[in-house]
Order: structure tokens, then sequence, then C-alpha cells
């Protein structure tokens, strides 16, 4: 799970990292980040399933309001702060909804991403396109 947690975030300050130079790498790097957000998705549901814990249902009110936390919030030492207070239950839940929440964003950005670059194409592009805009002039 630490693994999954951190091949997650790591992948998405790489492929943020990687947009600016191909969008190719960065889009595949966000893909790889939300896969592994997945895994650690299921993980934290199997924890649940395998203790005989409640999973929140996603109307719920505990899923509310964790779901208005988690967008009201970016600090990750709230969130600590929370957690250290709760059960393993609840905070496993926590985590369920903020994950839920980070998968989310990564589409929506993917699809601007994706949008932009349909509008404008890539880095390759451009460079070609000066290139060729060079040698007219000569």
């Amino acid at each position: 799970m630490v693994q999954a947690a951190r091949s997650g975030k790591q992948n998405i300050v790489e492929g943020y990292a990687a947009l600016a130079t191909s969008k190719e790498s960065g889009i595949k790097l966000f893909n790889v980040a939300r896969a592994s957000l997945l895994e650690l998705y299921e993980d934290f549901n199997d924890y649940l399933r395998v203790r005989d814990m409640h999973l929140w249902e996603p109307d719920s009110s505990e899923a509310k309001a964790m779901a208005k936390l988690g967008v009201e919030n970016s600090d990750p030492r709230y969130f600590v702060s929370l957690a250290e207070t709760r059960s393993d239950e609840v905070v496993a839940n926590m985590t369920i909804i903020l994950i839920k929440q980070a998968i989310s964003l990564i589409h929506k950005y993917l699809d601007r991403v994706n949008e932009n670059f349909a509008k404008e194409g890539g880095f390759r592009e451009k460079m070609t396109q000066v290139r060729l805009n060079v040698r007219n002039k000569m």
C-alpha cells in the first residue's frame, strides 16, 4: 500500500514535469499515477472487507462530510491530525474518499491536457513548425 501511494504521488510529480517537453510522456505518467491510486483504492477496500469493517456508502453523511473536507483542505497535516483521533475503520474510509477525489482530479486534468494537445499540438510539432518557418525564410 505504501508503494502504491508513493508511486501515485511520484508519477503525478513526474508527469507534470514531463508535460513541459512531452505531452505523451506526461500523459503516460499521469495514467501510471491513476493506476497506482486505483490499486491503493482496492487495497483499502480489501483492508475493510477482510476485517469485517464497514465501507461508507457514497451517499452517506460520513462520506459526504469527508468529501467536503477533501475539497476544502489541501494540507496533509490536517488529515494526519484527523486520523490520529479516529478508528482504523474511519481512517480507511477517509482515505478511500481522498483517493477517489485524487483519481477524479487526475481524470479532469488529463481531459484538459488532451483537449489542449488536440488544439495546440505537442512540443515536437511546434519545434518542427519553427524549423520549417526558418527553412522557408532562407
